[in-house]
């Protein structure tokens, strides 16, 4: 929003940015954990990104933030923070503007920068949605999505659902599986029984695995 609004120096800090300059970093303070999502203007019905609305740029929506894991090689997992997610009113109105203004770009995906979709149950609402307007406007047809890594009965509904427009398939998380590289990364593989039971519910399912 600051650059839209014609600022086009960010040598002074602003909160919740980095920017490199000249062999240096100008840092803003960290915001990420104090925003109330319920507070926060969309981009999109706002009108912020209507100008890049075109065939050079698909567009990305997010409907909750923060992850539960601690990855050390993640930004997410920089620090635990209480997940939050955006009201789903508004993320379904994002959807409907969305798939309305990008009808004649159908060719392009539609990315969802969730880091663990199906965590919350507000998300089997939200993707009823999403393949509803699907249908009806012909956009999204297909999707990039991360579901959330524990095969809980809520992430297998997400999973099942967004099976046709997922293109990513059903993600299993395997990172590494030298434990030297685990404990660095603060990672923990699922165990055995675990993978058997998420490949055996894929292969009933005839999905994709990524």
């Amino acid at each position: 929003e600051y650059v839209l609004h014609g600022k086009d120096s960010l040598l002074e800090p602003l909160d919740g940015v980095i920017v490199y300059n000249e062999g240096s970093l100008i840092t803003g303070s960290d915001v990420s954990k104090s925003v109330d999502l319920t507070k926060l203007p969309s981009p999109y019905l706002t009108g912020l990104l209507d100008d890049f609305i075109s065939p050079e740029f698909s567009p990305m929506m997010q409907f909750s933030r923060g992850c539960p894991y601690m990855c050390t090689y993640c930004s997410s997992g920089k620090y635990r923070e209480k997940m939050r997610a955006f009201p789903v009113e508004q993320v379904k109105e994002e959807i409907l503007y969305i798939a309305q203004k990008y009808q004649k770009y159908y060719h392009l995906h539609l990315l969802i920068t969730d880091e663990n979709l199906g965590l919350f149950p507000s998300d089997i609402e939200i993707v009823d949605y999403l393949c509803k307007v699907s249908k009806q406007y012909g956009y999204p047809k297909s999707m990039s999505v991360y579901n959330n890594k524990k095969l809980s009965d809520n992430a297998k509904c997400v999973i099942e659902k967004l099976r046709h427009l997922n293109f990513t398939g059903f993600t299993l998380p395997l990172q590494s599986c030298n434990e030297k590289t685990l404990s660095a990364v603060r990672r923990k593989n699922l165990t055995e029984e675990e993978w058997s039971s998420a490949l055996k519910w894929a292969a009933e399912k005839k999905l994709k695995v990524y």
